[in-house]
């Protein structure tokens, strides 16, 4: 009597992040079901890409898989483009990780045609082709300084007139008064200014000219 092979079945919230997750921190020695087959399945797709006359299009492995595998095709295109992200790129697709997809796929190209090349006709060919995968790469473009993270942030500042709001011990004014009346070589008006400054008597932003000692200076 013959029995129907079980299809295999992935969780649909199964993500790159369990993948990755699991190998920083799982124990080797016991992989889950839903790993190892989730894992089989990318590097099958991967194999798949790599022989483009059997499955020119993503469309073909889409439907190999929908069919051999017994996915469904929300499940066979997610395994598809996980495949591209765990082998080029670790995140959504994007255009770095269809940059060395293509790439690697150019150097594979490279590697048949110099097989194949019989004149130095071919060997220019070969070399433009090879230009080409390094262009993809990006090769040709410097690389971007990476600055430390928040380097262009505005800087907070905070401006106050009363030294207790940044930590510093509130003086005595008592004190800072008694001080500045024993400087017996400054006039009135100076030690007026002074005391203001330090916050003994109420500040004053914008003096009259008579009120600044430092005016008959200018």
């Amino acid at each position: 009597m013959a029995y129907k092979k079980e299809p295999i079945i992935i969780p649909e919230s199964i993500a790159l992040s369990d993948i990755h997750d699991y190998i920083e921190n799982g124990d080797v020695t016991t992989v889950p079901d839903k790993i190892r087959v989730y894992l089989d399945l990318l590097e099958k797709v991967r194999d798949m890409k790599r022989r483009p006359r059997e499955y020119a299009t993503k469309n073909h492995i889409i439907n190999h898989l929908m069919k051999v595998n017994e996915l469904s095709r929300y499940m066979a295109n997610k395994i598809h483009d996980d495949c591209i992200e765990y082998f080029y790129l670790d995140s959504t697709i994007s255009k770095e990780a269809y940059r060395n997809l293509y790439a690697e796929q150019q150097d594979e190209d490279i590697a048949l045609a110099r097989l194949a090349a019989q004149s130095i006709e071919d060997l220019d060919r070969i070399s433009k082709m090879r230009e080409k995968a390094y262009k993809f790469r990006q090769l040709d473009v410097p690389d971007v300084e990476d600055f430390p993270e928040g380097l262009f942030d505005r800087p907070f500042k905070l401006y106050t007139m009363e030294p207790e709001n940044v930590g510093i011990p509130k003086a005595d004014r008592r004190e800072l008064s008694a001080r500045i009346d024993g400087y017996i070589e400054l006039s009135e008006l100076e030690k007026e200014i002074l005391k203001r400054e330090a916050g003994v008597l109420p500040r004053k932003m914008f003096l009259e000219d008579y009120e600044d000692p430092r005016y008959d200076e200018r």
